[in-house]
């Protein structure tokens, strides 16, 4: 009895530093760490420790226990080792016949009845260094007082998700469409829809910013000296006879001069006239009547110049390519010479006077043929 505390005060000298402690012949003793532990039911906490067990595997002698008891009892180190197993032997026959064995500071070993191990360790013993003069710590939990649990509407959340997901959605659509949008106001501008206007029309190939302005059948403009400003008007000499057979040039799709004087011509209600029962009002052209008349002999002395020039005196332009036809042939009746000069933008027939190399030419001969009772003359260059 006194060798077993002898023992197991060695032991318990041991385990801290080397952590395993073999008894030869009968196991060995080892620690593992386990950590802090709160008690509920007591409302402690624990420290740290290392606890100990028991393993009946470890039976070789590794010479740790012989050689401190040795040490410790100046024994010889053969009879230290004599003495532990007859430790061991004395310790086995008590566990056969049931009973304990109590290591002091360890813990207690017994054989259950299916001749197992079962090792109680002594729940005040701590081997752990680091847990050396910790003692257990009172916590009572903190009682919070209870609030009813309200249930979070998450709707206007995913609400108000929604409709910034609707709005980004019809930004995006609205950035797609602008451009589409902006592209049918630029088309619908350049064709003229939007200001109700009839066509451009070019005498030198340039379209000109001013435009005719269309009138509608059912209802006339308020001012329509305003409106007869934007229609060409063309006075021709007396000698040319409004009174024949042959229609009129076709002046449906008016000509655009630009000049806000010209002088409004004279009436011709009161004045006979004959001609195809077929042709419209709207399409026949008024020729004013002038006191000075150009005799044969002074109409074939007019200037003849080259077609092939590129400065040509523009008299007229037609839809009707023989209305042009007819109106050439008339000034060739009474002497002018006239040709069809190709046809403009807007496909309007030309009918020139004569072409000339230089701007100067031309301008010598609209004067010429301005003293000539022949003033709705202009250039264009072809």
């Amino acid at each position: 009895m006194e060798f077993l505390k002898e023992v197991s005060a060695l032991i318990c000298e041991l385990l801290p530093a080397h952590g395993c402690v073999i008894i030869p012949g009968l196991g060995g003793f080892i620690t593992h760490y386990k950590p802090a532990v709160i008690q509920a039911q007591s409302g402690k906490i624990m420290p740290p420790t290392a606890e100990t067990g028991f393993n009946p595997a470890l039976r070789t002698n590794d010479g740790l226990l012989a050689q401190t008891l040795a040490q410790k009892t100046n024994l010889p180190y053969p009879k230290a080792i004599d003495k532990i197993q007859e430790f061991s032997w004395n310790c086995l026959a008590e566990l056969n016949m049931g009973q304990e064995v109590h290591f002091i500071g360890l813990g207690k070993l017994r054989l259950d009845e299916y001749k197992n191990y079962r090792f109680e360790a002594d729940r005040n013993a701590n081997f752990l260094d680091d847990a050396f003069g910790l003692a257990p710590v009172n916590a009572m939990p903190v009682k919070h007082p209870s609030k009813p649990m309200q249930r979070m509407d998450r709707r206007p959340e995913r609400s108000h998700r929604l409709k910034r997901k609707h709005v980004m959605e019809g930004i995006r659509w609205t950035v797609m469409i602008m451009p589409l949008i902006l592209l049918a106001f630029y088309s619908i501008y350049q064709t003229g829809v939007l200001e109700g206007l009839v066509s451009y029309s070019s005498f030198s190939g340039i379209t000109s910013p001013e435009i005719a302005t269309k009138e509608s059948p059912m209802q006339q403009s308020p001012d329509e000296k305003l409106q007869e400003d934007y229609f060409a008007t063309i006075q021709w000499p007396a000698s040319i006879s409004k009174d024949t057979e042959t229609p009129p040039p076709d002046t449906t799709l008016p000509v655009i001069v630009f000049k806000s004087d010209i002088p409004n011509p004279p009436s011709t209600q009161n004045q006979p006239q004959t001609g195809n029962a077929n042709i419209s009002a709207e399409s026949k052209i008024d020729f004013p009547v002038s006191n000075n008349k150009i005799d044969s002999q002074t109409a074939n002395t007019l200037p003849v110049s080259d077609i092939q020039g590129k400065y040509h005196l523009i008299i007229g332009c037609f839809k009707e390519k023989a209305n042009a036809e007819r109106l050439i042939d008339k000034l060739k009746t009474n002497g002018i010479h006239a040709f069809e000069a190709g046809t403009t933008s807007g496909g309007l027939t030309r009918v020139s006077l004569g072409g000339y190399a230089s701007r100067t030419e031309a301008e010598q001969a609209r004067q010429n043929f301005s003293q000539k009772e022949i003033p709705e003359i202009w250039i264009s260059k072809l």
